[in-house]
C-alpha cells in the first residue's frame, strides 16, 4: 500500500519492530529505486517499584542500619536504573546507592543512612530509547517513634 507523504508522520504502538520502504519520485516523474529502514519502536516507559522501603505508608518505611533495598526494574529494551538517597522528605541533593544496567527483581542495593531523620529515596529506570520512569519513597532512619 502505498501512502504520499508531504510532512512528518508518528509511528504509533505496539512497540516493536518495524519496518518502512521509501523511495522518492522528482518533478518530472523518475523514482528511484526503493529503499527500507529497520528500527525497533519502543514508546512504552520502562518498569520500576520500590517494595521495601515501600512507595506506600507501613512498617517498611522505618530503618536503622543498614538495609536492602528491594524494588524491581525492567523494560523490553531496559538500559539501566540508578537507586539515590537525599536528606529530607523532599529531597534535592541525592547521591548515588547503587546503579546497574540489568533487569532485576530483589536487592536494588545496600543503603545506610548517614543520621537519624527523614530520607527521600529514588529509583530511576531508563530503557535504550530515553523512555524513563522515576519513583520514591520518604522513609524515615532511626529508631521507631510516634511519627
Amino acid at each position: 500500500m502505498a501512502y504520499n507523504y508531504l510532512s512528518p508522520f508518528t509511528l504509533q504502538a505496539p512497540d516493536g519492530p518495524k519496518l518502512i520502504r521509501h523511495y522518492s519520485t522528482d518533478n518530472v516523474g523518475n523514482t528511484e529505486s526503493p529503499k527500507t529502514a529497520a528500527f525497533t519502536l519502543d514508546i512504552t516507559p520502562p518498569q520500576a517499584g520500590l517494595l521495601c522501603p515501600g512507595m506506600t505508608g507501613g512498617f517498611c518505611r522505618v530503618y536503622k542500619g543498614t538495609v536492602a533495598v528491594l524494588g524491581s526494574v525492567s523494560d523490553l529494551n531496559f538500559s539501566g536504573y540508578k537507586l539515590e538517597y537525599a536528606a529530607g522528605k523532599d529531597g534535592t541533593v541525592f547521591t548515588t546507592i547503587n546503579a546497574g544496567t540489568a533487569a532485576i527483581s530483589g536487592a536494588l542495593g545496600w543503603w545506610k543512612a548517614p543520621g537519624e531523620g527523614f530520607y527521600t529515596l529514588r529509583l530511576t529506570v531508563t530503557d535504550f530509547a530515553a523512555n524513563a520512569t522515576v519513583v520514591s519513597a520518604v522513609v524515615y532512619a532511626g529508631e521507631p517513634a510516634m511519627l
